[in-house]
């Protein structure tokens, strides 16, 4: 499991690294009038990364006796995912309507599905399987975007690799050192020592980034190190409230698919939180970069 968690890992973040250097080449992109923000590498990987994370989400509400299609998740998670990335093409006083009207597609999208088979047991269910798929999967996910957008792409490789780093730490330190469970009722595999070597992982981590203004513009080293320990703290939540997701449909992993990670929904679980707490905390107290 080590082995293949040391291989496959290393394949997705040189995978990523490439896509953000082809982000950082191409930048904005005008069609006819309208220019579309950068992250249209970003955005691929993020709807290519959504299509199993909405097999794995629907096969949890499935077991929880809630009738849920695949397809349908994947459309409310791409109509919010869009939705942030295509905000700020329109006017700023039009941006938060736009969100709003997605999600209102969403929902309406997943009640007209439902519905189609003129039944109304599991209606409630189904619409709020829809709208947390397109909160979770596609909300939450926008914020890589909206990072990208008014940050360089090595603004977000450098949140992913300390998100990445904490996670590292806090697995390895867990494993040689960790004695005290931090929440057995919930992820029993976590302890008090994995958490302080993590933080500790994520704080080194964004300390070394500290030193390249293009990675995290505005902050010195004692703010990054700080940063980083709050992102590790945000990854940490996002991985216990995946944790408390699959207890409740009875998964240990969401799949199989990504052997030494388990499912695409257990990679992404820390970054989809870490993501908005990234980008509040950079925009208030970094330097954006212009588009």
């Amino acid at each position: 499991m080590l082995r293949d968690r040391l291989l496959y890992g290393a394949l997705l973040i040189a995978l990523v690294v490439g896509l953000l250097w082809a982000d950082e080449k191409l930048g904005a992109v005008r069609v006819g009038q309208v220019v579309l923000p950068p992250g249209l590498p970003m955005l691929a990987l993020c709807l290519a990364a959504m299509a199993p994370a909405s097999v794995e989400f629907a096969r949890m509400f499935e077991r929880k006796g809630v009738s849920v299609c695949a397809p349908v998740l994947y459309g409310c998670g791409a109509t919010g995912l869009l939705s942030v990335w295509l905000a700020p093409t329109l006017s700023q006083a039009r941006g938060p309507e736009l969100v709003a009207a997605a999600g209102a597609v969403a929902i309406a999208g997943a009640a007209l599905a439902h519905l189609r088979a003129r039944k109304p047991e599991g209606f409630l269910g189904a619409i709020g399987a829809a709208s947390a798929a397109f909160i979770y999967l596609g909300l939450l996910a926008g914020f890589v975007l909206a990072l990208r957008r008014d940050f360089s792409a090595w603004t977000v490789l450098a949140v992913i690799l300390i998100t990445k780093a904490c996670d590292s730490g806090a697995y390895f330190t867990g494993r040689s050192l960790g004695r005290h469970k931090l929440i057995a009722w919930l992820s029993p595999g976590k302890t008090w020592e994995g958490l302080v070597g993590g933080l500790a992982w994520g704080a080194g981590a964004a300390a070394l980034f500290a030193n390249g203004e293009e990675f995290l513009p505005g902050l010195s080293i004692a703010d990054a190190a700080v940063f980083g320990a709050g992102l590790g703290l945000c990854g940490q939540a996002g991985d216990l409230f995946a944790s408390a997701i699959k207890r409740d449909s009875g998964l240990k992993d969401s799949s199989s698919i990504l052997p030494g990670f388990g499912g695409v929904m257990d990679m992404i679980d820390s970054p989809l939180w870490v993501a908005p707490c990234a980008f509040w905390v950079l925009s208030i107290c970094g330097n954006p970069a212009a588009p």
